[in-house]
């Protein structure tokens, strides 16, 4: 935890993201996130270049933010293709799925329209989210304002 002490997710959010935003921000400690280390990485001739080989022009003051919003884009895009391709495997389909298919993606987030049968698959869509250490949370309710955990 970055900010020793014990906080809910939606201050954590606010904090993070007002750290994220703020080029200036010294909010957390260097040697958790080191800003200047990862823009010498990924900065270079006025662009930023990402893990996705994207090249971005971009002043050095926004790079950071580009770099994050960017990686975090093609990461979830990248995850829905894998997701979608194992929900229109035929014999994946006939076996495990229903009428469950992908809505749409918001932000960081890939929201499925899942049938009360196919809940099985959240683990699965889980573990495809949490490679490379990333960490996720699924959450499920017939709105986005009676959401509750689905998969620990």
């Amino acid at each position: 935890n970055v900010f020793k002490r014990d906080i809910d997710r939606y201050l954590a959010k606010t904090l993070f993201f007002g750290w994220l935003y703020n080029p200036d921000s010294t909010m957390f400690d260097d040697s958790i996130y080191d800003k200047k280390k990862l823009l010498d990485e990924w900065y270079r001739g006025g662009y930023i270049h990402t893990p996705y080989k994207r090249r971005i022009k971009v002043n050095r003051r926004k790079a950071f933010n580009y770099l994050i919003q960017s990686t975090t884009a093609d990461r979830v895009l990248e995850k829905a293709v894998m997701i979608d391709e194992i929900m229109e495997v035929a014999e994946f389909k006939e076996k495990y799925l229903t009428n469950s298919f992908i809505s749409h993606i918001l932000h960081d987030e890939l929201v499925l329209d899942m049938h009360k049968e196919d809940v099985k698959l959240l683990p699965v869509v889980k573990r495809i989210f949490e490679t490379e250490g990333f960490k996720t949370n699924i959450k499920g309710g017939k709105d986005y304002f009676h959401l509750e955990e689905m998969v620990g």
